[in-house]
């Protein structure tokens, strides 16, 4: 169960980064934009966990592997190849997705394979410092899959 004031953080920051970031985004792009927003959203704050800003939760880790896993089995579905899910809005998806989709696939296949590997950990009884280095190589998956597959941000 994820905390109170992670919930209530999370979601403030949920609303406003969604308000900006999915301006003039509607539909599936709007859908994945969302849920993008909600995976940052929980990795910093475990991030922040780890750096001291907030108290250790392990069952916040848990809970985060699980959201992972949810929605990260969805993200190829996410980026139908249609002109509304390439152009729409403020999409950030690059042409690449479609035109190394393979790539794209299996890139978000390994981050649910190391997110399944957090949650087995957790599952186990691991503690917060045993996570920590599966935790990092979660987010390590985000970072690698936004470096080939998403626009920079300004």
């Amino acid at each position: 169960m994820i905390p109170f004031q992670c919930k209530t953080a999370c979601a403030a920051l949920v609303v406003t980064s969604a308000a900006v970031a999915h301006e003039g985004a509607s539909g599936i792009v709007a859908q994945r934009m969302e849920a993008m927003s909600e995976f940052g959203d929980i990795t910093q704050y475990i991030g922040d966990m780890y750096k001291g800003r907030h108290a250790m939760d392990r069952d916040t880790i848990g809970d985060a592997a699980r959201l992972y896993i949810q929605h990260g089995e969805m993200i190829p579905m996410q980026f139908p190849d249609t002109v509304h899910s390439r152009t729409s809005g403020n999409t950030e998806a690059l042409d690449a997705i479609w035109d190394r989709r393979q790539e794209f696939e299996a890139s978000a296949a390994d981050f649910v394979d190391r997110s399944r590997e957090l949650l087995a950990a957790y599952e186990r009884g691991a503690e917060p410092d045993e996570l920590q280095p599966l935790f990092y190589t979660v987010a390590r998956g985000c970072r690698e899959c936004h470096d080939d597959f998403r626009a920079e941000q300004d």
